[in-house]
């Protein structure tokens, strides 16, 4: 499997070779494939080497409308009407160098209409109707079984068709998502492209980025949707102060379902009294403006904010070149020893598993409590 990044530079190479065959890239909807026509344009446009994209939605065509319905003259004759994107794409070829036609969703059309998609893929003309040498076909499609349970209602590729294509699965992928979402320069963007809540939310929780299939009337958060919310975001940051929390959660439930709206929504309330961050935990100056700030965090007692802490601890130790022993004590007296016991095994078992350089650093003969604490641990729940 590719993930977004990857697809796209699979697809570079291959528009640059002389293969005949035909890309196509299967996916999950929403995760950024209609995107990627956009994204090579955006990196190979030049003054002196101009590109461009058309996209078509093979989903909505009806038989005959690709190839054209035909009409006859007043000799007999019968002349084909011209589907309006491919008469676009031969005017965008006159002034472009290249022009990059997908054809989405192209396992959602009828058999009929995968037939038309047969003359225009392969042989790039249909009924009389020819595209020029430099217009170049791409393809897109759903998987005809969802990881998430989703029923896509794809219709089976006629073998001879499937046989014309490169095949390429396509996933989500949180890491490279965000490396989009931070690299505005490289999408032709100034300012980025995802909001930095929306950046923080995923990486405390990786698994809402896309769920696939969930139940919240079949509205689940995607790639896609979340590029919405960060809109929606972006514009509530600006008016905060006339759209309250309900409106705000309602607004994100159209794009994300009730479940990881009510959750980031929890998560936008927190931060309006912001939390320690990791750097001040484990500050070796041993301020004691940042204990007191630990302190009053202990007291909130809200266990969803001890979590999104110890995320933050993970990540700022696992980007460390080396962890200096004072970190996991202080990390071990001041937040592990002085939460509940449920709160407490949660967070031993997240900085034992978290890496081997991490364990390494809590299991130190310099930090004997934490070893004590997770036996302890393991006993009381073994006499369960």
């Amino acid at each position: 499997m590719l993930n977004y990044n990857e697809t796209v530079e699979a697809l570079e190479v291959h528009l640059s070779s002389t293969s005949k065959k035909i890309p196509l890239i299967i996916g999950e909807c929403g995760i950024g494939k209609s995107s990627i026509p956009k994204e090579i344009v955006t990196r190979w446009s030049t003054d002196e080497f101009k590109v461009a994209s058309i996209m078509i939605s093979g989903s909505i065509l009806k038989e005959g409308e690709l190839g054209g319905v035909p009409i006859a003259t007043a000799d007999g004759y019968n002349v084909y009407t011209k589907f309006h994107k491919l008469v676009e794409a031969v005017e965008l070829a006159k002034t472009h160098h290249l022009v990059i036609i997908m054809i989405d969703e192209v396992n959602r059309a009828d058999l009929e209409v995968q037939k038309e998609f047969m003359h225009i893929l392969l042989e790039k003309e249909i009924n009389g109707f020819k595209l020029p040498s430099n217009c170049k076909m791409i393809a897109a499609g759903n998987p005809e079984e969802s990881e998430g349970g989703f029923d896509y209602q794809t219709i089976t590729m006629n073998p001879a068709l499937k046989d014309r294509f490169t095949i390429w699965t396509m996933t989500s992928h949180l890491e490279s998502w965000l490396e989009w979402a931070n690299n505005p320069s490289k999408c032709g963007l100034k300012e980025k492209n995802i909001i930095n809540e929306v950046q923080e939310f995923l990486a405390i929780y990786p698994e809402h980025f896309h769920l696939a299939g969930s139940t919240d009337n079949d509205i689940f958060p995607t790639p896609r949707s979340w590029e919405s919310a960060s809109d929606i975001l972006s514009e509530y940051f600006v008016n905060e102060d006339k759209i309250s929390h309900k409106v705000l959660r309602h607004l994100l439930e159209g794009d994300l379902g009730s479940t990881t709206a009510s959750l980031l929504v929890k998560f936008i309330e927190d931060k309006e009294e912001p939390m320690i961050t990791a750097e001040e935990l484990l500050d070796d100056s041993k301020s004691i403006k940042n204990k007191n700030k630990l302190t009053k965090e202990l007291e909130k007692g809200n266990p969803l904010r001890i979590t999104i802490l110890s995320n933050r601890i993970v990540t700022y130790l696992s980007n460390l070149d080396k962890i200096q022993p004072y970190m996991a004590e202080r990390i071990t007296s001041e937040l592990i020893e002085k939460v509940t016991k449920d709160l407490q095994y949660a967070l031993i078992n997240k900085f034992f598993k978290a890496s081997k350089k991490i364990q390494n650093a809590f299991m130190s003969s310099k930090n004997k409590r934490f070893s004590e604490i997770y036996i302890e641990n393991l006993k009381a729940i073994n006499n369960l």
